[in-house]
């Protein structure tokens, strides 16, 4: 009977450990003002809030701060206006529009920065695709320079990258 109700109690903890093990904590989302103005609407229907005067959003390890933001938690999608920051996994992107999804890691921007030495780059357009990990960036202009006006640089009617592995640019000069 001893060992009868050790082997359950060994059944019931290996369960218990198995369903811990697939309940893998999922990521909180984290958003603020960041002014004493700053403020947000809900919109339940589209199952939207529009976040005004400031706001800062982090989930899953991104960081996201704008002037104001149009925020879908089921999807993840972000569209963000206003002297956007992006830092996700040690890389900052900025730009004055920027779409984003926290859960994919998908991007697109307009006018925007980004770079972490040994590469900076710059750009008219942004997107980012998902089945590739590649960004792409239209009228670019890639450098190692991190300076405002670098003195070696490669401009380019587009740039494919990954980070940290390879930078591609066409029509370049």
């Amino acid at each position: 009977m001893r060992n009868l109700r050790a082997i359950c109690l060994l059944i019931c903890l290996l369960k218990a450990a198995t369903f811990a093990r697939g309940q893998e904590a999922q990521p909180v989302w984290e958003i603020q003002g960041t002014t004493e103005t700053s403020g947000f609407e809900v919109d339940l229907n589209a199952g939207t809030a529009v976040y005004t005067g400031g706001v800062r959003i982090e989930y899953g390890g991104a960081v996201l701060t704008a002037r104001e933001a149009r925020v879908n938690r089921a999807t993840g999608d972000v569209i963000a206006e206003g002297d956007v920051k992006l830092l996700y996994e040690g890389v900052l992107w900025t730009s004055e529009h920027v779409r984003y999804n926290f859960k994919t890691r998908y991007i697109e921007a307009e006018k925007f920065k980004t770079g972490r030495a040994p590469y900076f780059v710059e750009g008219e357009g942004l997107s980012y695709d998902l089945n590739t990990g590649t960004y792409t960036a239209t009228n670019a202009l890639i450098t190692s320079d991190d300076y405002g006006d670098p003195a070696q640089k490669i401009r380019a009617r587009s740039i494919t990258f990954v980070p940290d592995d390879y930078v591609e640019a066409r029509g370049a000069r």
